[in-house]
């Protein structure tokens, strides 16, 4: 598991997704995502031996995919970042881990949500004045 974490840390797109979300950053964030995970925290996780199962690890992994779909616009440069290192996920765990189940959240084909998934309280565009 810990080699999953190191190859999505070191990928191109994990950048807004290494550490939790500040809520002075970003304040509406925890009024849209109700249970917030980053790989930053994944890691500690796993570096404490926290995790039981594979299971557990894919869980806390699918969730940080979960929020950024709750949180971020499909085409926002987070919802795209979120999308393709879930695609990377993805193709590293048919690779090295072919018998563990992960449901992906984001069709990585064609960038839509797979039907079946929760609902999802999206977040709203700020909308520009002209």
């Amino acid at each position: 598991m810990r080699g999953n974490c190191r190859e999505l840390l070191g990928a191109e797109d994990c950048w807004p997704f290494l550490s939790p979300v500040s809520r002075k950053e970003i304040s509406d964030y925890h009024d849209i995502v109700t249970n917030p995970m980053d790989f930053g925290t994944i890691r500690d996780h796993l570096g404490l031996g926290l995790y039981d199962s594979v299971g557990e690890f894919l869980a806390h992994v699918r969730l940080v995919f979960f929020n950024c779909d709750a949180y971020n616009q499909p085409t926002s440069d987070v919802g795209i970042a979120g999308r393709k290192l879930e695609s990377l996920f993805i193709r590293y765990l048919r690779e090295k881990l072919a018998r563990a189940s992960y449901k992906p959240v984001f069709d990585c084909a064609d960038g839509k949500e797979r039907s079946g998934g929760g609902k999802v309280r999206r977040r709203q565009p700020k909308k520009t004045s002209n």
